[in-house]
């Protein structure tokens, strides 16, 4: 991977591929988005009172950025996640979290690391992905 992907003035923009619609457990995904959203709002306040490493005192605060997300939907499926990953990079996400099924993410992998894109599943259970 390029150090563009770390070094880009937009690396802010954070696209989160999950399942929004046809899921069958839409609170829990609901809670999800939430969480991943609440995560941004605490990383740009540099409240480390759920994750200590976004602090003040853990030199977060001298990064000279803020994140943004965005949530695209899946909709469960491996082609709603080919579809999320395609309008996630058309809207300028510097890399993206999701999808959450190994199904999914495996075709997704690929074309990330052609597009220096990184991408982070936070479900994805497969070997197959590399651990770049």
């Amino acid at each position: 991977m390029s150090e563009r992907c770390f070094t880009a003035p937009d690396l802010h923009k954070i696209g989160v591929l999950m399942p929004l619609t046809d899921n069958g457990d839409p609170q829990h995904w609901k809670a999800m988005a939430c969480a991943a959203l609440l995560a941004v709002a605490h990383f740009n306040a540099r409240d480390g009172s759920v994750v200590p490493a976004f602090s003040q005192s853990s030199g977060v605060s001298s990064l000279a950025f803020n994140l943004s997300a965005r949530l695209y939907d899946t909709a469960y499926t491996p082609n709603g996640a080919v579809e999320a990953f395609r309008v996630a990079q058309d809207a300028g996400s510097a890399g993206l979290v999701g999808p959450y099924r190994s199904a999914s993410s495996i075709s997704l992998y690929p074309r990330g690391d052609f597009l220096d894109l990184p991408l982070v599943s936070y479900g994805s259970t497969s070997v197959v992905p590399s651990n770049k």
